[in-house]
């Protein structure tokens, strides 16, 4: 079976900011650019569990919408993410996740694949504007991603982990450097 498809995996306790996600995209996914397959596709009186997993083993990109209540979800830890991982290590599937919201995804899978975004500013921390501002850019590069010719998939990035000293060396301070030294107006953020 030929994986064309871009899965969006979510908890339904989000459902505001995949309404947010979905129509950024609305555009791409009109002018068929990206073909989309989300659990609002099930249509009533179809056997969802068998749409589910037949839309798991079309897909070529995976977004994972991650939150607590994502990783929460007994069902998509073993009934969309084993798949999904799986196909990522056999057939090149890309993880493409967005971080909705704090939570422990460092306890899991998720954390071995890059981000589509600076996981310092998840998406429900952030004003509409700035949200918006992410999700545009996010869409934008998931919709090169589906573009890229043959069906090839690109690699997802895996996190580089850190070498640990050796106990003759001693850890080295973290210098950060704001962008502007220029004190901010009291009452501007």
């Amino acid at each position: 079976m030929k994986r064309e498809k871009i899965f969006v995996s979510y908890s339904h306790e989000d459902r505001r900011l995949f309404v947010e996600f979905k129509k950024m995209l609305a555009p791409a996914i009109r002018r068929g650019v990206v073909h989309i397959w989300d659990d609002t596709m099930i249509a009533p009186g179809a056997k969802w569990k068998q749409q589910i997993e037949k839309a798991l083993e079309e897909a070529r990109i995976a977004v994972l919408l991650v939150s607590a209540n994502f990783l929460a979800s007994d069902f998509i830890a073993n009934h969309e993410l084993p798949p999904l991982l799986k196909a990522a290590e056999d057939h090149g599937l890309t993880i493409y996740w967005i971080y909705l919201s704090h939570c422990l995804y460092e306890q899991t899978e998720i954390a071995d694949y890059q981000a589509a975004h600076d996981v310092s500013k998840p998406l429900a921390s952030l004003n509409k504007a700035k949200r918006e501002k992410i999700l545009s850019e996010t869409c934008h590069e998931l919709i090169e991603l589906a573009k890229k010719p043959g069906g090839a998939t690109v690699k997802p990035r895996t996190r580089r982990k850190a070498k640990p000293l050796e106990s003759s060396e001693s850890p080295q301070p973290l210098i950060t450097r704001s962008k502007s030294t220029r004190p901010r107006r009291p009452g501007k953020s």
